[in-house]
């Protein structure tokens, strides 16, 4: 305010020997006691001071009444009245109600002494007064502090124990003797005055309140703290505590709370997010309220009842619904590492692990009477397709449903469901979680925020059941020195494209009616060929060819065998052949043969040798070129044609020209040749092969290529000298007879020919006899032959 209103004072009387309290004593402690009975019955003693008071009073400065100070009838009970004289207590009502004190500067005039003009109000915390004492630090805090809580009462006793404090404890003094007098009575109750604005006076400080949230947030407790004075002690009077935010006091049910002490208050959530708890009351400030006169002379004016705000606050997140969530990990089966336990099977449920949580900004709530957490029934469903399908914000329509199945959490962590549906196919299934508001009961949907559903196909939610497919494989048969498998595949995913791995191998080891699971131990791996098959079907793979050089000297040749496996695709598991199946196993076997000639014939006449081949025979392919070759030799044993010559193969009478090529099993003959001399003679027979191998040709079973390897010629199999079968007599020609003559030796005739040379015996001409191509013939009289294939 730039002016004050002057009024016109007037005397209050005291009402001496009342028993009331002061309406604005500072508290019983300050108000009782006998010691203030003296406010209430004057001595005689009291009463002689005050006359000689009385007697001074012409010497104090004038009281007028300016216009513009003081309005006309203000009364305060600072004006104190004996008798016809008023004595000024040093306080005054201003027209605003306020009250103002000119108990610092007491040797200048008062307001009231002249027409005085005060400027705006000040806030000072350093204040010299007109006797030159200097008010700062606690003693003015003090003084502030009475003057706002006292500083306006309508007591009389209570304000010249106010005016007491300012002059006496402030070390102001009193502008004359007598005025320590007049407030003598009151000394007792300034010096509590002044005692308490030590102890609750400023600065003053008020802590935040601490706010511990509970049930997950549904509640917050709340530990409130009054204002404290210089002392610490807690400040008389109560605080307001406010919320702002979405929370109401359990106390009150609204968002205000007053206390008057320490404590703590619960708040209930009322929404979900922050609120701020905001704790405030007025404390007497710590510096003076002061009017200057804007002339000089004149005593500055002190307002009373100056409070100033001082609040202090903390935020807390609240909640009164909460959202659950979950993502889940389908068990499932995975081509690249899935052990054989972890795959599902046909005709077991589907397994899926939810993992339960709450959306970002809530937590899971409890029941607000401890008695466990607030349960969430979640909803799982299963959708089939035979084809792979991509994420999605919902099912496509492709997607065939296949399982329902709930499920009840009661917090955040994983829980395991299954469906009460087997699985009975091959092909993919997606979990889909979800979680939906009308699932839950009645009376807990409230504490809920809304529905979630995950995607369909998301991240860990697909289940694969495989497919098991099946390899019927029948290795072929040697041709053009090459051997393929052909593989007929079922059971497999109708789209899945597989490659279907065939390993040759070679092995002695003979075929194995179920076969075996490892290769045996002297297997080795000759060729791997993978084939592509698309769905079911049967193809054959590329042919192989058969390593001739690897084996072709070996007096027993091995067994070749095919063993194919399929690796796992994304939607197929892995199915592995066995070693060693019948209908896998190509028997090799060295080739032989067995020989058959004529065993007798005339001097003079052809002969051959008829070679039966049987085994494996090697033909060329792309890796080697092979030659398989029959010759044949003939031996001279001696002159004999008895059939006792001992066989003796030295030096062959005849051999082969040119060789036979042997393509396959068979009879092979050999050329004719021409035996001029009578005698024993053998046949022998030579099977051989020559192997060349390719300059494209891959490695050897070293590992290094022996592209450039020499041609290399093995005797497959060659007939023993005089073996059963090869030994052939030559004979003489015959010789006609001549009349007069006698018979040629029986050693000289043909075993055989023994019959036909007695039936000259019987009278019978004598006949012509000759052998010819193994028949013997016998000429008789009368023109009668006789033929007879010699034994």
């Amino acid at each position: 305010m730039n002016e004050f209103v002057t009024r016109s004072t007037r005397a209050v009387s005291r009402q001496s020997g009342s028993g009331e309290h002061p309406p604005n004593a500072p508290d019983d402690r300050l108000r009782s006691g006998p010691e203030l009975s003296v406010r209430r019955h004057w001595s005689a003693a009291a009463a002689a001071a005050v006359m000689m008071l009385l007697m001074l009073v012409p010497m104090l400065p004038l009281l007028p009444t300016p216009a513009h100070a003081l309005g006309g009838g203000s009364t305060h009970t600072g004006r104190y009245e004996y008798g016809i004289a008023p004595v000024w207590m040093g306080s005054y009502r201003l027209d605003d109600g306020r009250i103002a004190w000119c108990a610092f500067d007491p040797d200048l005039f008062a307001p009231t002494a002249s027409d005085y003009t005060y400027g705006d109000w000040q806030q000072e915390s350093s204040f010299v007064s007109g006797n030159g004492v200097d008010l700062t630090g606690e003693p003015l805090e003090r003084a502030a502090y009475i003057l706002a809580t006292w500083g306006d009462t309508e007591d009389e006793f209570t304000a010249r124990a106010v005016y007491r404090a300012l002059h006496h404890h402030t070390g102001v003094g009193f502008a004359l003797p007598a005025g320590e007098r007049l407030t003598a009575d009151t000394a007792e109750l300034a010096d509590r005055l002044w005692q308490e604005a030590g102890r609750f006076g400023g600065p003053h400080t008020l802590a935040d309140p601490r706010l511990t949230s509970q049930h997950g947030g549904q509640q917050v407790a709340a530990d409130l703290e009054t204002p404290r004075g210089r002392s610490g002690e807690a400040m008389p009077g109560e605080a307001v505590a406010s919320i702002t935010g979405p929370g109401v006091w359990e106390q009150t049910g609204t968002n205000t709370l007053s206390f008057d002490a320490d404590g703590s208050h619960r708040i209930l959530a009322t929404g979900t997010g922050e609120i701020t708890v905001k704790v405030a009351r007025a404390v007497p400030s710590t510096h003076l309220l002061v009017a200057h006169p804007t002339q000089t002379g004149a005593q500055r004016i002190v307002a009373s009842a100056e409070n100033v705000p001082i609040s202090a606050q903390s935020r807390v997140g609240v909640v009164d619904r909460f959202q659950p969530e979950a993502d889940t990990t389908a068990q499932t089966w995975h081509h690249d590492g899935s052990r054989a336990d972890e795959t599902p099977k046909l005709g077991a449920p589907l397994v899926d692990t939810l993992h339960v949580r709450t959306s970002r900004d809530t937590s899971w709530l409890p029941y607000v009477d401890g008695s466990g957490q607030i349960p969430a029934t979640f909803t799982v469903d299963w959708y089939y397709s035979p084809r792979p399908l991509p994420r999605s914000p919902k099912p496509p329509a492709e997607a065939e449903h296949f399982d329902r199945v709930q499920a009840v959490a009661t917090g955040p962590g994983d829980l395991v469901v299954s469906s009460k549906r087997v699985i009975d196919r091959s092909g993919w299934f997606y979990p889909v979680v979800s979680f939906r508001v009308a699932d839950q009961p009645e009376h807990l949907r409230g504490r809920f925020v809304s529905d979630f559903s995950a995607d369909f196909h998301a991240e860990r939610e697909q289940t694969v059941i495989p497919w098991q497919p099946s390899v019927v494989t029948q290795a072929s048969e040697i041709v053009d020195g090459q051997v393929t498998d052909l593989i007929a595949v079922s059971g497999n995913d109708p789209a899945a494209e597989l490659t279907v791995v065939s390993e040759l191998w070679m092995s002695r080891e003979p075929a194995h009616a179920e076969g075996l699971t490892d290769a045996p131990a002297d297997a080795e791996r000759l060729a791997t060929v993978s084939t592509t098959v698309i769905g079911n079907q049967t193809v054959s793979t590329a042919p192989v060819d058969v390593p001739w050089s690897r084996f072709i000297g070996e007096e027993v040749w091995p067994n070749l065998y095919w063993v194919e496996h399929i690796d796992r695709s994304p939607s197929t598991e892995r199915w592995q052949g066995r070693h060693l199946l019948p209908h896998e196993t190509i028997t090799l076997t060295r080739p032989t043969a067995t020989t058959k000639t004529a065993e007798h014939l005339v001097a003079g006449e052809q002969a051959t040798d008829t070679a039966t081949v049987s085994g494996t025979i090697p033909t060329s392919n792309g890796s080697e070129t092979v030659h398989t070759e029959l010759t044949f030799s003939l031996y001279r044993f001696d002159d004999s044609t008895d059939g006792g010559a001992q066989p003796v193969c030295l030096a062959p009478m005849w051999t082969q020209p040119k060789p036979i090529a042997v393509t396959k099993p068979g009879d092979y003959v050999s050329d004719p040749v021409t035996i001029e001399v009578p005698g024993t003679y053998g046949f022998r027979h030579h099977l051989s092969t020559t192997v060349t191998r390719t300059s494209d040709a891959g490695a050897g079973a070293s590992g290094e290529s022996d592209a450039h390897e020499q041609a290399r010629t093995t005797m497959l199999h060659e007939g023993e000298c005089g073996a059963d079968g090869e030994t052939v007599v030559a004979v003489s020609a015959p010789v006609p007879a001549v009349d007069g003559e006698a018979a040629p030796p029986a050693e000289h005739i043909a075993p055989a020919a023994a019959t036909e040379i007695a039936l000259a015996a019987t009278g019978v001409p004598a006949p012509v006899i000759w052998v010819a191509a193994g028949v013997s013939m016998l000429v008789l009289g009368a023109g009668i032959v006789l033929r007879r294939r010699l034994l």
